[in-house]
């Protein structure tokens, strides 16, 4: 997932993805400036789903508070 903000900040730093999965399951990340090797930084959002077939639905929490499905 590739996020843009436009209230808190624009990189979307932060901001928390939650992806809840048919299969019953959920798995969130944040978004954080220091999560690259080598003081790169990737402000992509990458999920391995593993066994489940596909996503039933995405929440994102952005720094700002607002909610979004």
């Amino acid at each position: 997932f590739k996020l843009k903000g436009s209230r808190s900040n624009r990189d979307a730093y932060g901001t928390i993805l939650k992806l809840n999965l048919i299969d019953g399951r959920m798995l969130s990340r944040q978004l954080q400036t220091t999560n690259g090797y080598g003081s790169q930084s990737d402000d992509r959002l990458h999920f391995g789903l593993g066994p489940s077939a596909a996503i039933k639905s995405v929440e994102v929490l952005w720094p700002s508070g607002l909610k979004q499905s």
